[in-house]
């Protein structure tokens, strides 16, 4: 081989081994820089992208804006009522009842579990694919199952459910569980899906049918799913103004192994018994019950017995709208609201009623006594009074400062329950007596109210002159004598442990007198031929008419519903 060749042969050699070696250098860069790549990626510390909550995209969020980024996409504060229909019959359950939450850290949990489920290679996989087919995250939510199966009981009763649940009893320190049997019934975790995706999404109304289905076996994860290893307390909620309980339950814990060998022995049979630790709430139903609405705050009666029959309807029917009313704690308490317009559709009956300064028939006559027997109740209950008036002519039911008013859009009663705890009025007819009872958790217990009025003005009765030309000249006859006016200041006196401590105004009343109504004649007398002079007759009054009468009660019935309409 000449040298020239050679020369070509080991400059081809050279070549050849440059390229190799910036292939492998290539190589190793673009290894060096996937694998950087993808230690970046599998570093990452936040939701992956493709990552969803309903409609919205989570990826690229940190575990902390996801936590505070969940309550907004899920509003649970709406209150209205489900529909459950199962196979044709159906019963309402309130949302508030249910009291329904968000597991904000399961969701958070899951949403940071997508994209790190497998390892190497196939986790990339995952990440990759995520971008191209995104997941969505579903809503954990827990509420008062209690609440759920008590309106799913309502339903079973009126259908043919053959399907028969295990049932477990805790015992002091064992759970005896019966075995059920297969048949159709309801599937309950498609129920508790339905009512997830209702107040998720605001719907009110899920639709579903009885299947077959068997009892589920007894196992130690079936006996974790239907016990809790913390004790459940006792709470309670207000729903329509109605006291909901929720039902306490004990805590379990158990040894798995142990109870393994406790459901080997008993395999086959109908009941088996297993070993567990139980553990008591601390606040139990029947306690929380026994602490609630237990205590009379404050009473007060009324006596109606000289009314009209339809008079004594409406304040009947007043009380029933009131009675077992529950007041939430800072709740304001609205008579016009709760008892509503006074229309004869709705029940109420033509009685009298004070009009301005007259009486008048009206549609819900004697609802004010209702009213001020409530005022009187609420004082002695030492309740906060946010909305007062006194009518404008007295009553007589009760104590002149003492009562209040009510016409319904423009005139109204109103106070708050300023107690920690609810409280319950109940209003009813004793007889012909109003009762009203303010009954909750007597929080000052050492103090007593009483009610001081003092009167501190008088008006006399206006004079109204009406000419009657039948009558002779300056001949006065009085039609009505009228009554005075009068004004009153009430006092809010409180004690405790028997010593006075305080004397406030708790209201200043102010009534208007009837006006004194004389009759005056105008008729001239005839002049007699004989006279030579004319004299001119001093107005005689009748002394049978003059007698005044500026106290008395107005002209009407005694026991007149007052209320002020415009």
């Amino acid at each position: 081989m000449s040298a020239s060749k050679k020369r070509q042969e080991t400059n081809k050699s050279k070549k050849k081994t440059v390229l190799l070696i910036f292939l492998i250098v290539a190589l190793v860069a673009a290894i060096a820089s996937v694998s950087a790549y993808s230690a970046k990626i599998l570093a990452y510390d936040k939701v992956y992208e493709g990552v969803y909550i309903g409609e919205t995209p989570v990826g690229g969020m940190s575990e902390d804006e996801l936590r505070n980024k969940i309550p907004e996409l899920a509003d649970l504060s709406s209150v209205y009522d489900i529909i459950i229909n199962i196979d044709g019959a159906s019963e309402k359950l309130s949302t508030l009842s249910l009291s329904p939450a968000l597991d904000v850290e399961q969701m958070v949990n899951l949403a940071m579990e997508y994209g790190r489920k497998e390892r190497g290679l196939g986790r990339l996989s995952e990440i990759s694919n995520m971008k191209k087919n995104p997941v969505t995250v579903p809503y954990s939510l827990s509420f008062d199952e209690y609440a759920l199966q008590r309106v799913l009981d309502k339903i079973s009763a009126s259908l043919d459910i053959t399907a028969v649940d295990n049932k477990i009893e805790i015992g002091a320190d064992s759970l005896t569980i019966t075995r059920g049997a297969p048949g159709r019934g309801i599937v309950y975790e498609e129920v508790k899906k339905g009512i997830t995706d209702c107040l998720i999404n605001h719907t009110d109304e899920i639709s579903l049918q009885l299947k077959e289905i068997e009892p589920e076996e007894i196992t130690v994860d079936f006996i974790k799913r239907h016990t809790s290893s913390e004790p459940t307390d006792a709470t309670y909620t207000i729903s329509d103004h109605k006291l909901l309980f929720t039902q306490s339950s004990p805590g379990v814990t158990f040894d798995d192994k142990e109870v393994k060998r406790a459901l080997k022995a008993e395999e086959g049979k109908a009941v088996v018994v297993v070993p567990v630790t139980v553990l008591e709430p601390k606040v139990t139903t029947e306690s929380l019950k026994a602490s609630l609405l237990t205590d009379e705050l404050g009473t007060y009666s009324s006596d109606f017995s000289s009314s009209s029959a339809d008079r004594a309807h409406n304040i009947q029917l007043a009380c029933d709208k009131i009675n077992g009313y529950i007041l939430a704690p800072g709740e304001e308490f609205s008579y016009n609201d709760v008892v509503g317009p006074r229309t004869v559709e709705r029940g109420f009956r033509m009685a009298n009623v004070y009009v301005g300064n007259t009486v008048q028939p009206g549609i819900g006559g004697g609802i004010c006594q209702v009213s001020s027997t409530m005022f009187n109740a609420v004082v002695y209950a030492d309740l906060d009074i946010t909305s007062r008036r006194n009518h404008t002519l007295p009553v007589t039911y009760v104590p002149m400062g003492r009562d209040a008013t009510v016409s319904y859009g423009s005139v109204d009663f109103k106070f708050k329950n300023n107690y920690s705890k609810p409280i319950e009025i109940r209003a009813e007819c004793i007889g012909r007596k109003n009762v009203i009872t303010i009954y909750g958790t007597n929080e000052r217990p050492n103090r007593k109210i009483e009610i001081e009025t003092e009167k501190t003005g008088t008006t006399s009765p206006k004079v109204v002159r009406k000419e009657d030309s039948s009558m002779p000249e300056g001949k006065v006859k009085v039609e009505s004598a009228g009554t005075n006016g009068s004004s009153y200041i009430a006092y809010k006196v409180v004690y405790e442990n028997g010593v006075k401590i305080s004397s406030d105004v708790l209201c200043k009343s102010t009534y208007s007198g009837k006006d004194r109504v004389e009759i005056v004649g105008t008729k001239k007398a005839s002049p007699s031929p004989s006279a030579s002079s004319t004299t001119t007759a001093k107005p005689s009054v009748d002394p049978k008419q003059t007698a005044p009468a500026p106290s008395a009660p107005p002209d009407a019935e005694p026991n007149s519903e007052t209320a002020q309409r415009p």
